[in-house]
C-alpha cells in the first residue's frame, strides 16, 4: 500500500509541476492522457480602441482515457481581462458539459473569446478550464494577448 501512496505523491508533484509551468493550454499528461486546449493561445493582433475584434474559438479535448466533467470556467483573469470577453462554451460531441453531462474520451468543447481594447498598446489575459474525473483534476489555461491601437 505504501508503493501506492508514493506513486500516487509523485504523480501529484509531476502534475503540479506541468501545471505551473507557462506552457500555455498544455493541461496535465500522463498514464490516462492528456486535456488540451487547440490553439493553444489566441493572439487577436491589432484591433482599434474602442472596437471589438473578431470573436475566435478554442477547443478542449479529452484526449484521456477517462470521463471528466467540467468544474468551471473562468471569466478572462489577469493584468488586462477587462479587455476580453469569453461566451458561452460552444459544445459538440458533449450535450452540456458545463450543466453536469460529462465530456466522454475523444469528445470536445469550445468556447468563444474576444478582444475589446479599452487603451493602446499590448494587453494581456488567460480563460482556465477546470475539469475532473473524479480522481485527477485538469486545468487547461488559454492564455490571451492584442494590441489596442
Amino acid at each position: 500500500m505504501r508503493t501506492g501512496i508514493r506513486g500516487l505523491a509523485l504523480v501529484s508533484v509531476v502534475m503540479a509541476l506541468v501545471l505551473a509551468a507557462p506552457t500555455g493550454a498544455l493541461a496535465a499528461k500522463n498514464s490516462i492522457g492528456s486535456v488540451n486546449a487547440t490553439p493553444r493561445s489566441i493572439s487577436f493582433g491589432k484591433v482599434a480602441v474602442g472596437s471589438q475584434s473578431a470573436r475566435n474559438t478554442f477547443w478542449i479535448s479529452n484526449d484521456t482515457k477517462a470521463v471528466l466533467w467540467i468544474l468551471g470556467v473562468s471569466a478572462p483573469t489577469g493584468r488586462d481581462a477587462d479587455d476580453f470577453w469569453f461566451g458561452r462554451l460552444t459544445l459538440s460531441d458533449c450535450a452540456d458539459a458545463l450543466g453536469g453531462d460529462p465530456l466522454d474520451p475523444g469528445e470536445t468543447c469550445g468556447g468563444a473569446v474576444g478582444f475589446n481594447p479599452t487603451e493602446s498598446g499590448r494587453h494581456s489575459a488567460s480563460v482556465v478550464i477546470s475539469l475532473a474525473d473524479g480522481v485527477r483534476t485538469f486545468t487547461v489555461t488559454v492564455p490571451l494577448s492584442g494590441t489596442g491601437i
